[in-house]
């Protein structure tokens, strides 16, 4: 009897420790849930959930305008940063970066990140609101990213539908006149050259005249001969209108 009330003593002894053993785990796995909220509370970073911003971009759009990157502005005193942005284009599944040298037709969208890269500020995980020309921008899904001293999100724009207008104004951008200065009089005829794709006489026409109070004078076609300055006009044709002036 004595031997069989020491093992229950035993055995007693193993149960409680083993209890109490479990106890333990479980209080260690359940607590971290809490440490990780605990730690998260105390992020004292300013938390950014709106976003305005100021842009010139619907005038940098248009058919054979060049492809550039358009102004923007973040205004206040928040200290964010515009990181990677550049022109999307939709190839008819799916947007992807543009390679266009000009807008053509298709459709277009600006992309930007927006983000912070200290520790005083955040942007909100639960969501951005971006206002650019009082006009929000979407924010795209997935691309949200936080750490201790940074965090980005991206958005993008309203889509840019480009067409070919009937008519367009010719333009010094469609028809860049260089080599205007510098030539030696040779007593033949001689031209600035008219860069771009359009083409001289299907596009544009160009006319020259002796500028007032100077010097020169023009062959028979019309064309500069004579030492002096004169002023170059072109003017749009066919599916261009409008003209511009170079001296």
């Amino acid at each position: 009897m004595t031997n069989n009330k020491a093992n229950k003593s035993k055995i007693l002894t193993l149960i409680l420790g083993l209890t109490m053993c479990l106890a333990l785990m479980l209080g260690i796995v359940f607590a971290n849930p809490a440490d990780t909220a605990r730690a998260e509370e105390t992020d004292t970073r300013i938390v950014v959930s709106t976003i305005t911003a100021t842009s010139n971009i619907d005038d940098v759009v248009g058919y054979m305008k060049s492809v550039v990157r358009p102004t923007f502005n973040i205004v206040g005193d928040v200290p964010l940063n515009l990181g990677t942005h550049r022109w999307k284009k939709y190839d008819g599944s799916e947007w992807i970066w543009s390679e266009d040298d000009t807008f053509v037709e298709g459709k277009y969208r600006y992309e930007v990140q927006i983000r912070t890269d200290n520790t005083t500020h955040v942007l909100d995980k639960n969501g951005v609101t971006l206002t650019v020309n009082e006009e929000n921008w979407t924010e795209k899904g997935g691309g949200f990213g936080i750490g201790d001293d940074y965090s980005w999100d991206w958005f993008y724009s309203r889509e840019y539908e480009i067409t070919k207008p009937t008519t367009m104004a010719v333009t010094d951008e469609l028809v860049p006149v260089t080599d205007l200065v510098g030539k030696e009089y040779n007593e033949t005829a001689q031209e600035p050259t008219f860069g771009g794709t359009l083409v001289r006489g299907t596009d544009f026409e160009v006319s020259y005249a002796v500028k007032a109070g100077s010097t020169g004078k023009l062959d028979i076609n019309g064309k500069p001969v004579g030492a002096g300055t004169y002023i170059v006009t072109v003017t749009g044709k066919g599916a261009y209108e409008g003209s511009f002036t170079k001296e």
